[in-house]
């Protein structure tokens, strides 16, 4: 669409090109109400804190209309299916008593590892 836009083509379907704008327009709203207003956004940029660290994202509007592409056809989607996941033992606090339990829990976790 982009590409269509800059070389001036006379094949740009506006319904598609409004629909992909308003979305567009409606995201970025979103996102902007969910944001504590922070200092030195404006209309190139746009920042979020990130909840629970103390770390923030800054969107760059104009790389955000570049990197959006609309596309003339669909994009085959997949289904999510489960092949190839783990089976989980099921183990019954009831029928095992809880020292039981709890040893066999242990057991079938492993050992756990503070990740860096």
């Amino acid at each position: 669409m982009n590409g269509k836009l800059q070389e001036g083509a006379s094949d740009i379907d506006i319904v598609d090109y409004s629909t992909a704008a308003t979305i567009l327009e409606n995201k970025l709203a979103i996102l902007n109400a969910l944001n504590i207003s922070v200092e030195g956004d404006g209309d190139e940029k746009v920042s979020f804190n990130l909840i629970g660290c103390n770390k923030s994202i800054v969107i760059d509007k104009e790389k955000m209309k570049e990197a959006i592409t609309i596309q003339d056809s669909k994009v085959d989607e997949k289904e999510a299916s489960a092949d190839g996941k783990p089976e989980l033992p099921s183990l019954n606090p009831e029928e095992l008593g809880e020292e039981e339990f709890i040893k066999q829990a242990v057991e079938l976790i492993g050992k756990i590892k503070k990740t860096p």
